[in-house]
C-alpha cells in the first residue's frame, strides 16, 4: 500500500490518499483533489501515518464531530 500524505496549509488540514499504482504522477493527483501545490507539502510512504484516524484526516474538524451528542456533557 502506498499512501500520499498532503499537508495543506491553505485548507488547514492533512489529507491521506491511497495511491497504489501511481508512478511519478503525484503532483497531478494532488491538484485533481483540489489542493494547490504552492500551499502544500507532500510525501509518499508505504504505510499510513502512525496516528492515522480517518475521521480526522478525511473530514474537517466540524464534520468529524458534527454527530457528537453534547447534551450529556452540559
Amino acid at each position: 500500500m502506498k499512501v500520499l500524505t498532503v499537508l495543506d496549509s491553505w485548507q488547514g488540514r492533512v489529507s491521506c490518499y491511497d495511491v497504489e499504482g501511481l508512478v511519478n504522477e503525484y503532483e497531478d493527483f494532488i491538484e485533481s483533489k483540489g489542493h494547490m501545490l504552492n500551499h502544500c507539502q507532500w510525501l509518499v510512504t508505504n504505510t499510513p501515518p502512525a496516528l492515522f484516524h480517518p475521521e480526522l484526516y478525511y473530514a474537517s474538524r466540524d464534520e468529524a464531530y458534527s454527530d457528537f451528542d453534547n447534551e450529556n456533557y452540559e
